[in-house]
C-alpha cells in the first residue's frame, strides 16, 4: 500500500445481494489493503453513501455494484446518488449488459461496467487504477 493514498480514498464500498459474489470481491480488495464495506440492496448502498435521511456512516473512495439487486437495482442507486450530489466514482457489475443498462451508466458517470463473468484481476486493475493513480 502506498502511503500517499489518503484513508479516505482507500474505503470501498461492495453492494451485491449475492453474498458468495460480494464475498469473494470483498476478500480479493481487502488483500490489496482496501478497507472494505459491504451493503447487501441499493437501499443500504444509498444508506452507506449517506443519501437520505442517514448521515454517512464514513467517507466512501469507490462503490462496486451489481445492476440486479431487489427492490432498488444499482442503476436507480447510481442516480439518486447522483440526484444527491454525490461525485462518488461507481464501477458496475451485471451479467445483463444491454446497451440501454450501459448507455444509462455512462449517463450517470459510472466508471466503468464489467459484464459478469469477470476476471477478478480486471477487477482488481480497475480498482487500482480509480483509487490509486501512482501505483501504476
Amino acid at each position: 500500500m502506498h502511503h500517499s493514498m489518503n484513508e479516505h480514498a482507500t474505503r470501498v464500498l461492495v453492494a451485491e445481494d449475492s453474498d458468495d459474489t460480494r464475498a469473494v470481491v470483498a476478500a480479493i480488495l481487502r488483500d490489496d489493503g482496501f478497507d472494505v464495506v459491504e451493503a447487501r440492496s441499493g437501499t443500504e448502498l444509498l444508506c452507506r453513501l449517506g443519501v437520505g435521511d442517514a448521515p454517512p456512516e464514513e467517507p466512501i473512495g469507490l462503490v462496486i455494484s451489481d445492476v440486479r439487486m431487489p427492490k432498488l437495482d444499482g442503476i436507480e442507486a447510481l442516480a439518486r446518488a447522483r440526484q444527491a450530489a454525490v461525485s462518488t466514482p461507481f464501477i458496475l457489475m451485471s451479467a445483463y449488459g444491454g446497451r440501454g443498462a450501459q448507455q444509462r451508466a455512462r449517463d450517470l458517470r459510472a466508471v466503468m461496467f464489467l459484464r459478469k463473468p469477470f476476471s477478478l484481476f480486471e477487477l482488481r486493475d480497475a480498482v487500482r487504477a480509480i483509487l490509486d493513480p501512482e501505483w501504476w
